[in-house]
């Protein structure tokens, strides 16, 4: 059974990153994504039922990855709220910067993640894949004695010749 990857990103500027992770994912990973407009989600829809969906979701999925662009620590809607069921049913994240940061981006990451326990990587298809691989077992060995923003050092960059 393919474990499943929620992905939140914005949606006016982003998506092009979120097409491109699709293409990944049917070629090389063994995770499915989705993300709300995959989900039938629209803006058209109720807020409550937008909710409910996305609640019944979150209970089943390995991993949340926010793609983290220019206009992302703005959005106060939807974004922030798939933010926060993840870290209140302590889903592992997984912040992916698309400047190629691989730290903490504080310009751009919404001030919500600042302090959470998940880790920074930037926008790169290995990347991504070892992130999805190792985080979430490290989370979840971890997440009652860590805090904070936690970083892949040089050597796993270089590992994956990065």
């Amino acid at each position: 059974m393919e474990e499943k990857i929620y992905v939140s990103f914005d949606f006016n500027n982003d998506i092009s990153y979120y097409y491109l992770m699709d293409a990944w994912e049917k070629n090389r990973f063994h995770y499915s994504i989705t993300c709300a407009r995959d989900l039938g989600i629209s803006k058209e829809m109720d807020e409550i039922d937008v909710k409910h969906t996305l609640s019944n979701l979150f209970h089943e999925i390995k991993a949340f990855i926010l793609l983290v662009g220019d206009h992302t620590k703005y959005l106060y809607d939807n974004v922030r709220w798939e933010i926060e069921q993840a870290l209140n049913n302590n889903i592992p994240i997984i912040i992916v910067n698309l400047n190629g940061k691989r730290f903490l981006d504080l310009d751009n990451c919404p001030s919500i993640l600042h302090d959470a326990f998940a880790v920074h990587i930037s926008f790169n298809e290995d990347m991504i894949k070892h992130a999805l691989e190792t985080w979430p077992k490290f989370y979840s060995q971890n997440k009652d004695v860590k805090t904070g923003p936690f970083y892949y050092g040089k050597a796993v960059y270089e590992k994956l010749a990065l």
